[in-house]
Formats: structure tokens, sequence, C-alpha cells
């Protein structure tokens, strides 16, 4: 599970929002967060301010890996098995606006191997707020009673 995940599971948790729900009405409102989430990050690249694009772009992460941890998928394999699809397009294959286009030699992605994340893995995973870094408290990518060390800064965070 990436840092990512890890902390999408920690807000879910401390917020009680469903972790596995994929009932039609929850997946709408999914649909609804990751549109209005991209609109205001299109909105942000346009005005070229930096901090707004990074804030922005940041939480049409969240809500794309909340809609992906509900929907059991591991979302850093399938971004790996999409690049390298990517990388079966041809460069010669180009729309006017400069999109890269398939071409003769592209190959789709098998997205099954992505599909296979433990739907219920929120439960098996701990995050812990613990220590302070440089006056910056920490999250563990693990709690250190697991004895794993790499950490993410929180602006506000609690220790």
């Amino acid at each position: 599970m990436s840092d990512a995940e890890r902390m999408v599971l920690e807000f879910h948790r401390k917020y009680g929002f469903a972790i596995d729900d994929t009932s039609l009405t929850f997946n709408q409102l999914r649909a609804d967060l990751i549109m209005e989430e991209a609109e205001e990050a299109r909105d942000a690249i346009l005005s070229a301010d930096r901090a707004a694009i990074a804030k922005e772009l940041a939480d049409l992460e969240v809500v794309t890996h909340g809609a992906a941890i509900t929907h059991g998928i591991d979302l850093d394999l399938a971004l790996y098995l999409v690049h390298q699809s990517n990388m079966t397009k041809s460069h010669d294959q180009m729309r006017a606006d400069g999109k890269l286009l398939k071409g003769p030699r592209y190959r789709a992605p098998n997205m099954e191997p992505a599909l296979q994340a433990p739907r219920h893995w929120a439960l098996s995973e701990c995050i812990c707020l613990r220590g302070r870094h440089g006056g910056i408290a920490v999250v563990n990518r693990e709690c250190q009673d697991h004895g794993v060390s790499g950490r993410w800064p929180l602006v506000g965070g609690e220790s």
C-alpha cells in the first residue's frame, strides 16, 4: 500500500467515511467529487498559480485514491500498467492539439493485476501520528511498533 493510500484511509477512518461501499449512491458521490476536483484543478492550471495547482492536483489524487480503494484497485500498479501501455504509442501519431494517439503498435494494458487489491486492506493497516522531527509532526508509513521509519511531514498535525 502506498503512502497516498494510507493517508486517504486515515482520512476515511477519522471522519467515518465508508471504505467499501460500492452502491450506486456512493459511486455517484465519488464520481461527482472527482469531477469537482478535476474542474478545480483545471481552473488552477489555467490560473498558473503553482500553489493552487499543487493543492488542487493533490485534492484530485485524494478523491481518485478514495475511489480506487473503494473498488479494490491498486492504483499504483494501475498507473504502472497504463504507463507500459502508453510507451507503445507511436510518436508520429498525434492529434492537432498535441495529444499522442495510439497508433498501430499500441498495446492496451491488462488491468487485471491491479484489480487484486484486498477489498478490506484498511482493516489490517496501521496509521499513527507519532514523534516530532524539526518541530513538524510526522505520519509514519506504519506505526513505529511495526519498525517502519518512512515519514511524510504534516502541517498542523498532532504528535
